[in-house]
């Protein structure tokens, strides 16, 4: 184990690493059962209508098979998407409980967290909750706010991941870009996205794992192999802080 990493910092890495394949074995298993409906759909004569109970008392009106032949196009983006959202907030949580536990240690005089160097907090002497746990959850909530690469910057700083995760690091920050994308942009590329990440454009793997690139004004299209790099960039880093 890294001398710089404390038990229950080690601890959250390996939690994050299970997180990890359980959400890409779940990602897996949505995509293959969304191909095995595809079959079926595709099966079906076109004068076909599909209703069915969605809930307590809820049943949708009868659909006509051509409708549901047209979303079909749609859905393994949306899966996708949703479980590339997924990983990325599993990774900003990863960063906020490592930071959380070598805050407990300094604010217990058991190891200072010199790496924070300085942080303005407010105290409430009003509040009935104590000065210590104020100061924990003010300093937290700054960092929670800080930018992606300075909580990174933060946490690799802690546990000494060094210029061997370069490359993953960097992999892993154009990621929190498209996550971004996606979430406020609906997948679009920005220029001052690739103004912020150093680049004139995005490239991603595409579905036969051949680099594909994205300009500004486009819109992003994750595929299977992209999703998979990304994942083994944060299991690497991970893995290197645990070294």
């Amino acid at each position: 184990m890294c001398p710089n990493i404390v038990p229950n910092a080690s601890a959250e890495l390996d939690r994050f690493v299970a997180e990890c394949l359980d959400l890409f074995k779940s990602f897996l298993l949505a995509r293959t059962s969304h191909e095995l409906g595809d079959r079926l759909v595709d099966s079906l004569v076109d004068s076909t209508l599909v209703t069915a109970t969605v809930g307590i008392g809820i049943r949708i009106e009868p659909i006509p098979i051509d409708e549901l032949r047209a979303f079909k196009s749609v859905y393994p983006d949306f899966v996708i998407e949703v479980f590339h959202g997924r990983l990325v907030q599993r990774w900003n949580d990863l960063l906020h409980k490592i930071v959380g536990e070598y805050l407990d240690l300094h604010l217990a005089g058991t190891r200072q967290l010199t790496e924070m160097k300085t942080r303005q907090v407010k105290l409430d002497f009003r509040d009935a909750c104590p000065l210590d746990k104020q100061i924990r959850a003010a300093v937290l909530r700054s960092f929670d706010f800080d930018r992606y690469q300075e909580r990174f910057r933060l946490v690799d700083c802690i546990l000494g991941g060094g210029t061997d995760i370069r490359g993953q690091a960097e992999h892993i920050r154009r990621h929190i870009q498209i996550r971004n994308a996606f979430q406020h942009h609906n997948g679009h590329v920005r220029t001052e996205d690739l103004v912020e990440l150093g680049c004139n454009e995005l490239v991603l793997l595409d579905e036969s794992g051949t680099d594909q690139p994205y300009l500004a004004g486009s819109r992003l299209h994750l595929c299977v192999p992209e999703l998979d790099k990304f994942r083994r960039s944060l299991l690497q880093v991970v893995h290197q802080w645990k070294q």
